[in-house]
């Protein structure tokens, strides 16, 4: 298990972006019923990885004009049942964190997972999120 104040750091990172940091899971199900478009960042301490994942994540974020209508992220290892909460909405296209899931209309419409932001680096996987999210959020 990683010392705590890294865990922290790790969640503060998106936190400050404007996430919501969730951790009970009814609650999980309540965002995606009651939003039209939700961008859901399964965080992970998964190390160059985790950190390359959440620094493109932000720079996308930053730079678009028009985001989902709520921005979400639970814990992969941490808040173990909001994260299961999440990847029941994914069924068998789920592989492991950290990942990214758009939504809209309470249908995922994007998953980004490890095997992508593993292939990639920072540039591709920011512009990527970018046009996603600029393709179903208008």
């Amino acid at each position: 298990m990683y010392p705590e104040y890294i865990i922290n750091y790790m969640k503060e990172e998106v936190v400050s972006a404007g996430f919501q940091e969730i951790v009970d899971p009814q609650e999980i199900h309540q965002i995606i019923k009651n939003h039209k478009s939700i961008l859901i960042f399964i965080n992970s301490v998964c190390g160059c990885v985790g950190i390359k994942t959440r620094s493109s994540l932000i720079n996308a974020i930053e730079n678009l004009k028009i985001i989902p209508e709520k921005l979400v992220t639970v814990f992969d290892g941490i808040d173990i049942e909001a994260a299961k909460a999440v990847k029941s909405y994914a069924n068998d296209d789920f592989s492991s964190s950290p990942s990214l899931i758009l939504l809209v209309n309470s249908k995922i419409v994007s998953i980004m997972d490890r095997s992508f932001f593993e292939k990639n680096n920072e540039e591709i996987i920011s512009k990527n999120i970018s046009e996603t999210i600029k393709k179903f959020c208008k």
